[in-house]
């Protein structure tokens, strides 16, 4: 089953970005756990799209890289696909380059899209971070230091695919079936949204 509280998502992003725009917090990065390439890696990137585009209110534009909410957006990949839909940085690259060509339609708006997601990658606001812990299935309560680190300090963490739902909740019996979902991934070292695509 899932649960949609999206609408919660949202409200949490935007009460962070609220405390930005007043001066009360500094600007926050967020990080993705990412899943398929494909549909799925393009709705990643929209969304990408939607966190860095917003922009602090009230800031010169002379401030440049200090003037937008989201500082930065990591996208984690496994070094080598453990399936073959897993996506890979290479993958990430190519949707990139598709969506700069407008893609199948030569549409303005997806040319732009793909325009501003290169901005964001050559400015270091977009970054891929390709990692071999990705491509086995240790649970990610056990995380590599660096990585625990890395989520620590991001505001939220978008974890993506079944794969990555079943690391989280250790795909096992350990725990009873009315379990709270921060009792099982209490390991994980910091907020996290389970992402699920839903196909047609």
């Amino acid at each position: 089953l899932r649960v949609d509280h999206s609408s919660e998502v949202a409200s949490k992003i935007d009460a962070q970005c609220s405390l930005v725009d007043q001066g009360c917090k500094t600007p926050f990065s967020v990080s993705f756990i990412c899943g398929n390439a494909g549909q799925e890696m393009l709705h990643d990137l929209l969304l990408v799209d939607t966190l860095l585009a917003r922009k602090i209110k009230n800031v010169p534009d002379a401030l440049k890289m200090r003037r937008h909410v989201i500082c930065k957006c990591t996208l984690h990949l496994p070094e080598h696909p453990t399936l073959c839909s897993h996506a890979t940085s290479s993958d990430v690259s190519k949707h990139l380059g598709q969506l700069c060509a407008g893609g199948v339609n030569k549409t303005p708006a997806v040319r732009a899209l793909g325009e501003r997601l290169q901005t964001y990658y050559a400015e270091g606001r977009l970054i891929l971070k390709p990692n071999t812990f990705w491509c086995h299935g240790t649970s990610l309560t056990v995380l590599p230091k660096t990585l625990q680190a890395s989520f620590k300090n991001d505001f939220i963490v978008f974890i993506k695919g079944d794969t990555n739902y079943r690391r989280l909740l250790r795909d096992s019996t350990e725990w009873l079936p009315d379990a709270s979902i921060a009792d099982v991934s209490a390991g994980f070292p910091g907020s996290f949204a389970l992402c699920s695509l839903l196909f047609a």
